[in-house]
């Protein structure tokens, strides 16, 4: 099937909810993206930090959610019958870690799994830094959405969207080691290591060379640049 921006369908039309289902993000350009997923509660929050899947949190409590690299992307191996309830919708997103647009990708391509397709273009977009890609929501079982709309800010607004914000520095400082043979300019995919300072995780960074990434107390207050790429941290919704 191949899908359009805003398409609406029951997944159990194409899917067996009780098998694993890939969910695989795309997009060429000649940023460095990031590849999210939000699972949210039924106030479209972020009230469980540890379902936000992506390149420093590949997997989930108990694996329901998995993430991986592909090329040009990432995808999302899920189990959706074993998700707590507390998680009501799945959203995917594509940000830009960096300068650019989304307006300037060559193209972007979602599947869910190998039944239904969307591609879209730099012409479907502006001068947004991130994409709301697509969404999986409970209502009368699984739904999915294809969003495929743009959205104001990156990855940090996107986190503050859903229930985030960044830490400051100087509120939650960061130990980072840094090897002296480390090349002044990262390849394609390489970013800035960040860290969760969950008391029930553990922080070991990826391969990827960003800045790490902390989580504090939701009495934490900071009003941080668009896309600074600092620290961040989790406040749940009241």
């Amino acid at each position: 099937m191949i899908a359009q921006r805003g398409t609406r369908d029951k997944l159990e039309k194409y899917f067996d909810p009780a098998r694993p289902l890939k969910v695989t993000l795309q997009v060429q350009g000649s940023a460095t993206y990031d590849f999210c997923c939000f699972g949210v509660d039924a106030q479209d929050k972020l009230s469980d930090d540890r379902y936000m899947i992506f390149y420093n949190q590949l997997r989930s409590p108990k694996g329901e959610i998995v993430g991986a690299d592909v090329a040009s992307g990432m995808s999302f191996t899920i189990k959706l019958n074993d998700l707590p309830q507390t998680i009501q919708r799945l959203v995917f997103t594509a940000s830009i870690d960096g300068a650019g647009t989304m307006g300037e990708i060559s193209a972007h391509k979602i599947s869910i799994g190998d039944e239904i397709t969307a591609s879209f273009s730099g012409s479907d977009f502006q001068q947004e830094k991130a994409i709301t890609s697509l969404e999986i929501y409970r209502k009368s079982g699984w739904r999915f959405n294809v969003v495929a709309r743009g959205f104001n800010g990156g990855l940090d607004a996107l986190l503050a969207f859903y229930g985030g914000e960044q830490a400051d520095d100087d509120d939650e400082p960061v130990t980072q080691t840094t090897p002296p043979t480390q090349p002044p300019t990262p390849p394609q995919n390489s970013h800035r290591p960040f860290n969760f300072s969950s008391p029930t995780q553990s922080s070991t960074p990826p391969q990827n060379s960003r800045r790490p990434f902390n989580f504090s107390s939701p009495t934490q207050s900071s009003t941080p640049p668009q896309n600074s790429h600092r620290p961040f941290s989790f406040s749940s919704p009241t």
